[in-house]
């Protein structure tokens, strides 16, 4: 069964440092309105990665957020 998390754990668990999951987040306007994550929200996380992933996206934060 899976836990809350948070948004460092997921990022540890994708391979990524949690600046890098948070701007992703920000591109794809993912609002999250807790400290720590579901199971349901680090699904979605996780699906977003797959789909960029599966079609070729880009996974590079945005840059220049200013």
């Amino acid at each position: 069964m899976e836990q809350l998390k948070t948004r460092q754990q997921v990022a540890v668990e994708i391979g990524v440092s949690r600046k890098t999951l948070y701007k992703w987040l920000k591109k794809w306007n993912v609002e999250l309105s807790s400290r720590l994550l579901c199971p349901n929200s680090q699904k979605l996380i996780k699906e977003k990665i797959f789909l960029e992933v599966s079609q070729n996206v880009p996974l590079s934060p945005i840059e220049n957020l200013d």
